[in-house]
């Protein structure tokens, strides 16, 4: 993917999907449900456990 055409993503959407992981769902069909890359979800997991 080109640098130049990377999604960006507000903190919001992040909060949301992160409140999804935790409530009920595995990392691979959430990503895919909202279009992400695993390796997106548990890279923002791992953030904001650190956080």
């Amino acid at each position: 993917m080109n640098p130049k055409h990377r999604r960006r993503y507000t903190a919001d959407f992040k909060a949301q999907a992160l409140a999804l992981l935790e409530d009920r769902k595995p990392v691979s069909p959430l990503a895919q449900e909202l279009g992400i890359s695993d390796n997106l979800l548990f890279a923002w997991r791992l953030a904001s456990q650190r956080a």
